[in-house]
């Protein structure tokens, strides 16, 4: 692809002023490579969990255990999916959201991309990565 030659001659010529500006042309690599495939389909799923493994690799927390890099979720945040209420009644899946004490903004900023109350979104499905789960975005909090 011809983005993935860009991204490449850019890092061979430290054209990267932070990580930030290298971060924001990973997102737009996966973009494009999601635009790519047919929603659905398993080079679409494997694309997601790309992504997932490179956003879990540069967050504070990245996984541990080498380079297996092994996620029962397939790198999504929830381990419970759309019909998959967790047996214990905690009401991962529920629609309804709890107060929070931090303040509620507008938007947020997530790797270039603006996110505002009222905006839909593609969630990590984590029981099979490629169909998203399509979520509305109800409040942003900081």
């Amino acid at each position: 692809m011809l983005i993935d030659i860009f991204l490449k001659a850019r890092v061979r010529d430290s054209e990267y002023a932070s990580h930030k500006a290298f971060d924001i042309d990973m997102s737009y690599l996966f973009y494009k490579c999601r635009r790519w495939h047919v929603a659905s389909s398993e080079a679409y799923g494997r694309v997601l969990i790309l992504q997932r493994l490179y956003q879990a690799l540069i967050s504070k927390n990245p996984p541990s255990g080498g380079p297996t890099y092994t996620s029962p979720t397939s790198f999504a945040s929830l381990s419970s999916g759309p019909g998959n209420a967790k047996a214990d009644g905690s009401d991962v899946t529920s629609p309804s959201l709890k107060r929070s004490t931090r303040p509620i903004v507008e938007q947020v900023a997530y790797k270039g991309w603006s996110i505002s109350s009222g905006d839909w979104v593609h969630l990590s499905n984590p029981d099979d990565p490629s169909r998203p789960i399509v979520g509305q975005v109800q409040r942003c909090f900081e």
